[in-house]
């Protein structure tokens, strides 16, 4: 529709006269209709990534819609700002002064609709040559208003005090997307959040002072109430509301705050991970609830919502009613009789034009007031001005109504359900691709798409996470920090810990072990006698690589053994979706990027291996007796059993092995295979002490890939996760907002204006010995002396004290 109207706008700019006469309505159409696109497609960004091949493509279909009508919006109100005129043609004057009107009705555009604000996270990044750009272009509308009114007439009040209140409304709308645009902006957060010792400014008020203590000490216990209530499972508006409570959680997460292991609210969230009354669906339910406020948080104007507050409401309450007073101030202006006492001369397309911008921006400033009053920021706001019960039964009602007027109950969908993680991976196999198999949607020649992502690239790896496997995962990922948790208790309390046996207060994981190790905490804690050579990669990736052919080479071993355990399934998810990140979506991985590596080992598996061995007649004695019946990817695991770097002894015929070169891009395919026979117990090699039974490996396996996917999910970065919530998301995000719940993975310092204080940092700064704690900077200056800080805490808490008790007794 939009690109037929771009068409026609080409076709009339070769006509000079045509596009003076209707050059401008166009482009206020366009305006008008991509605003439109946007407030409507801009919900499918939750749930963009589907596997399938007709949702493939209505998602980049849906996608590309969103990226060209958000393009254009900007670009057409842009543009028609600065060359708001119909000077050349046979325009009227009364017809200039309604042309001057919807002028101001692109400020609002520009404002853009409050679902959407940065299509992109750089788009947050706001520049001051901006800021100078939406000064002028208000100047500029007030400029017209002054130069299109035309005073002495018998009406012309009328038309002002439209012209007022329609300004009025589009600069505020166009200066609050600005203002959320900068808020969101994640280096401002951080920057903010680091000056304040570990939070914003606002936050620090809240959090430190007594009244909002009691606050919080009422939300803690309200959620640690609700965790342990025993009976029933999570609903999703349950674990909605749950997620809101927790927004101090993943705020601090979201800009790397430093968090008070001891605080009360900390102590909440990290019961939703040890209280047995949850069940692994429950946790995952709440933190894909959570993602889906952070992506409001950063591409909506919901931050406006929790830092305005009372203003952003009353912003959204008054918008309606200054278009509907517009309007009614229009149709008596266009309705009064001229000096002549004739009705004005304003017709045909002047006229729709006008009532079409006034009917569609009512209908969007009402959809706008439901859904700011019924999103779960009004009920948070409103939980702490009156809370009690009442409170929440009347937003339920509300939020209730709004659910039913959304406008996906049109396709059948729950608009509440629909937040949540849509649970689409991609899964790469390595051998597959390197067998001759092609993908079955995108040929090679595909491009990517125009909206600067690769969507069309990911979609042929797209695949449903299984029940099964995410229930596994999520599982063992609760042990871990589980463990984690528990570690960290029994280190404060000595008599626990002697009490605990030492091999097993060991082989207990602790948040050090999630953030630096990726698999190696399982190994130790399977073979703990085990003091050989260590069988991972020195960098992140080169590990995946090793593993994931090691492990495709073994899945067909297990097969051929009967094996039927859920972790043999498992095994195979976990690793095709680490190798599509490492393949595919790179920058949800940390560490160093080794391109040159994967492409290297891609050419010999392909080259040095399969082509040569398939076409070799000698390739029957690699593979069993059902050969024929295999896939390409399990013969080539077959392959890779008898590959070797070094030349065969004499002895040795040479028809028995396949032999690649001995460059440096076949080190890692020559490490893999010997992991692969340490792992498999065909032979008794170096590694193991022995062969080890099935079930047994499997599971040894699987853990050592779910830790290299929460060290993933930990060392990502958190632009990258933020990014991706803008693609509907990602399985390392659902595992990273699940662990933050666990603390931060290393001791923090607490800020100096904090009781808790001193800090758990060293007490002296070493610069050729970086502290442990990475958010030391932070700390106040350390050549001071404790009893300064301890004397002046002292005091603080004295007065805090006092101001406590006065408060009760006020309001006693």
């Amino acid at each position: 529709m939009f690109w037929l109207g771009v068409v026609v706008v080409f076709i009339l700019a070769q006509s000079k006269q045509g596009w003076n006469e209707w050059g401008f309505r166009i482009t206020v159409i366009l305006s008008l209709g991509a605003n439109l696109v946007v407030a409507i497609v801009s919900g499918t960004r939750r749930r963009s990534t589907r596997p399938g091949l007709w949702w493939g493509f209505l998602g980049l279909a849906a996608q590309f819609s969103l990226w060209g009508a958000y393009q254009l919006a900007e670009v057409a109100s842009t543009n028609a700002i600065g060359s708001l005129s119909l000077s050349g043609t046979d325009a009227s004057e009364e017809e200039q002064q309604v042309a001057a009107f919807w002028g101001l009705f692109l400020l609002l555009h520009l404002g853009g609709p409050d679902n959407l604000t940065a299509y992109a996270l750089e788009d947050n990044k706001i520049s001051k040559r901006k800021w100078i750009e939406l000064v002028f272009q208000i100047l500029g509308m007030c400029y017209t208003i002054y130069n299109n009114t035309h005073r002495g007439a018998r009406s012309w009040g009328l038309l002002l005090a439209a012209y007022v209140l329609m300004i009025l409304a589009g600069s505020v709308r166009y200066v609050e997307r600005a203002m959320a645009q900068n808020k969101a902006n994640l280096d401002k957060m951080q920057e903010e959040a680091s000056s304040s010792g570990g939070s914003s400014k606002d936050d620090d008020k809240m959090d430190y002072s007594p009244k909002c203590r009691r606050i919080e000490a009422g939300n803690a216990s309200r959620i640690e109430k609700e965790i342990k209530r025993p009976g029933r499972s999570l609903s999703d508006r349950e674990a909605l509301l749950l997620a809101q409570d927790l927004f101090p959680v993943w705020r601090h997460a979201l800009v790397d705050s430093s968090v008070d292991p001891d605080s009360k609210r900390q102590q909440a969230s990290e019961a939703m991970l040890t209280s047995p009354e949850w069940d692994w669906e429950s946790r995952c339910q709440v933190a894909e609830m959570e993602l889906s406020l952070i992506y409001e948080f950063l591409y909506t104007k919901a931050i406006l919502a929790h830092s305005w507050t009372w203003r952003y409401y009353l912003i959204r309450l008054l918008s309606p009613l200054s278009t509907a007073a517009a309007a009614f101030l229009f149709s008596s202006w266009l309705l009064h009789p001229d000096d002549n006492g004739c009705r004005r001369v304003v017709w045909g397309s002047f006229v729709g034009i006008t009532y079409a911008l006034l009917t569609v921006t009512f209908l969007m400033d009402v959809a706008w007031l439901l859904r700011a009053l019924g999103s779960t920021w009004a009920y948070a706001y409103l939980r702490e001005l009156a809370g009690g019960a009442g409170t929440r039964r009347w937003w339920c009602r509300l939020h209730r109504m709004v659910v039913r007027l959304d406008p996906l109950r049109l396709f059948g969908r729950d608009p509440v359900s629909h937040r949540l993680w849509s649970g689409t991976i991609g899964r790469y196999n390595l051998l597959h691709e390197c067998s001759g198999a092609r993908g079955p949607f995108r040929p090679e020649w595909w491009p990517v798409s125009k909206a600067g992502d690769d969507k069309p690239k990911e979609m042929r790896y797209l695949h449903k996470l299984p029940k099964c496997v995410k229930r596994l995962l999520f599982e063992r990922v609760t042990k871990i920090l589980q463990e984690a948790i528990d570690k960290q208790k029994l280190k404060k309390d000595a008599d626990k810990n002697k009490n605990k046996d030492e091999d097993e207060y060991k082989k207990m994981y602790s948040r050090e072990d999630i953030r630096t190790h990726w698999g190696q905490k399982a190994f130790l804690s399977a073979h703990e006698q085990d003091e050989r050579r260590p069988m991972f990669g020195t960098e992140f990736e080169e590990d995946v690589l090793l593993w994931h052919i090691a492990t495709c080479m073994l899945l067909p071993h297990i097969r051929r053994r009967g094996s039927t355990t859920p972790h043999a399934w498992a095994i195979e998810v976990l690793t095709e979706y680490m190798m599509f990140l490492v393949a595919v979506r790179r920058q949800m991985l940390p560490g160093l990027v080794l391109h040159s590596q994967l492409q290297v080992t891609r050419k010999t598996l392909r080259d040095e291996v399969w082509v040569k061995t398939e076409r070799d007649k000698r390739s029957k004695r690699f593979l069993p007796g059902e050969g024929f019946m295999m896939e390409n990817k399990e013969k080539l695991a077959m392959f890779l059993r008898h590959v070797t770097r070094e030349t065969p002894p004499e002895h040795v015929k040479e028809e028995d092995f396949i032999q690649i070169k001995g460059i440096e891009g076949t080190r890692l395919l020559a490490h893999a295979v010997e992991l692969y026979f340490a792992l498999s117990g065909d032979k008794k090699g170096p590694d193991l002490p022995e062969p080890r039974l099935d079930d047994d490996m499997l599971e040894f396996i699987f853990n050592v890939w779910v830790d290299k996917l929460v060290y993933a999910a930990v060392r990502c970065s958190r632009e990258a996760h933020a990014t991706q919530l803008s693609a509907s998301g990602d399985l390392t995000t659902v595992l990273w907002m699940l662990i933050q719940h666990a603390g931060p993975p290393c001791p923090v310092c607490p800020p100096y204006y904090h009781p808790s204080y001193p800090p758990v940092c060293p007490p002296c700064y070493n610069p050729s010995c970086p502290p442990v704690c990475s958010w030391y900077p932070q700390c106040p200056p350390q050549h001071e002396k404790p009893e300064d800080h301890e004397r002046g805490y002292a005091k603080e808490e004295d007065d805090e004290h006092e101001d406590s008790s006065s408060d009760e007794d006020s309001e006693e």
